[in-house]
């Protein structure tokens, strides 16, 4: 079967799989944009292929992103040259369970038969007043991904009760919680917005941690959730502040020492709130396979502690 993808997002790409061969295509690659969410390049790729797809999945974070690439004249161009070409339309099965994607993509590359799965990601699934931000699933082979915890970041409190328990009803055996306008990752990517950038970067602005000690001021709640009364959010940058942390686009001699010890802080509060997450879900799964994915996913430091804290667990990250 010849299987195609699109993601449309940041780090926007594209994939071709015929049963053995993958062919992958990351926009910023050939773009030379940093996190380019734009994909005119991987539809030509996909069409240079000259292969009939069997499937064509486009995967996003919401729903609202298909009727933005039904009007867009590059995506009707790449479905224009497909019908010319294999004489049919090309039928397109859309996505937006981010948090799964990133599941499945972890767990698929483990080798595990059976595992927990923890996604940490500064934003998932659109629901409306909530998105995704913490997902805990129990991951199967070949293809069963139970949810059994989702913790959402509170977006709008318009209908937040009602989103909650439409989730609830879509997921009645899994744990769900909204008690933050953040996450773990959200927070974790705020060190970067008070240097200007996007929450992408803060894997290298958080090296300042090296250098900081831990403040005094507690940003995770004991029931796992994120405190966000010292945080703002610009949901048009999609950047979360510090409201006690000033903005900056130099660090100096002079001025360092807050920042790292507020990266200091971000990085241990979140291991904290992480190991507590893993110890919670093995002890009550009893499984000792763990995927970690998602954005958080990528922060070495934690998966060094979590290899020490947990010398009894298989991790896959």
């Amino acid at each position: 079967m010849n299987v195609a993808s699109l993601h449309v997002g940041h780090d926007s790409s594209a994939s071709f799989y015929d049963g053995k061969k993958l062919n992958y295509f990351l926009e910023e690659r050939f773009s030379k944009i940093k996190h380019d969410q734009r994909y005119d390049i991987c539809l030509g790729k996909l069409i240079d292929l000259n292969i009939r797809f069997d499937l064509f999945v486009v995967s996003s974070f919401d729903s609202t992103i298909f009727h933005s690439l039904s009007v867009n004249p590059n995506f009707k161009k790449f479905l224009l040259l497909y019908k010319k070409k294999w004489g049919e339309n090309l039928e397109i099965i859309f996505d937006h369970c981010h948090h799964q994607h990133h599941a499945s993509l972890a767990f698929y590359n483990s080798g595990f038969d059976r595992s927990l799965v923890f996604v940490v990601d500064g934003s998932g699934q659109n629901e409306g007043s909530i998105r995704e931000c913490e997902s805990v699933y129990v991951a199967e082979y070949s293809n069963n991904f139970t949810p059994i915890y989702k913790n959402y970041l509170i977006t709008n409190f318009a209908n937040l009760n009602s989103d909650l328990e439409r989730i609830k009803g879509k997921y009645p055996s899994c744990e769900i919680t909204a008690k933050s306008k953040l996450g773990i990752a959200a927070m974790y990517g705020s060190c970067a917005s008070h240097f200007g950038e996007s929450d992408l970067s803060a894997g290298k602005i958080m090296g300042l941690q090296s250098y900081g000690s831990e403040l005094k001021t507690q940003f995770i709640k004991d029931d796992l959730y994120v405190d966000d009364s010292d945080f703002y959010l610009d949901y048009n940058l999609v950047r979360v502040y510090n409201k006690n942390i000033p903005m900056t686009n130099k660090v100096t001699e002079k001025n360092y020492k807050i920042y790292s010890d507020y990266a200091k802080t971000l990085q241990v509060q979140s291991e904290i709130m992480m190991i507590s997450l893993i110890k919670k879900y093995v002890k009550k799964t009893g499984i000792n396979n763990v995927c970690i994915s998602g954005g958080y996913g990528m922060n070495v430091i934690s998966n060094y502690k979590f290899l020490k804290t947990f010398p009894d667990i298989t991790f896959y990250n």
